[in-house]
């Protein structure tokens, strides 16, 4: 497990919210081979900084998204209300994977 300063975790958020997977974040950072080891561990371990980062910075990318799909449905935009929906049940059948069986 490593520490990561503030730097690399809003580097982290903000490539997270733009939906990049921990992969390619490992790309952008040109981390070593090992370095690469430790950060998807870290990255997939509850309670570590870095995960609770990314996961924040995902949470954020959607928000984005979904206020976006709202300004453009209120605008008239069907395709955007179609979207949006559509977003609004994935959301909630996670939510109720995620309550009834951890996933």
């Amino acid at each position: 497990m490593a520490t990561y300063d503030s730097h690399i975790l809003v580097k982290v958020r903000n490539w997270a919210a733009l939906k990049y997977s921990p992969a390619r974040i490992v790309t952008l950072l040109d981390l070593s081979k090992e370095d690469a080891l430790i950060f998807l561990d870290d990255i997939g371990t509850e309670d570590h900084p870095l995960k609770k980062m990314y996961e924040l910075g995902i949470a954020i990318g959607e928000y984005n998204m979904d206020v976006s799909l709202v300004k453009q449905a209120e605008g008239g935009n069907v395709d955007a209300e179609i979207q949006l929906r559509q977003r609004q049940k994935e959301l909630k059948i996670r939510e109720i994977k995620k309550e009834l069986f951890g996933v």
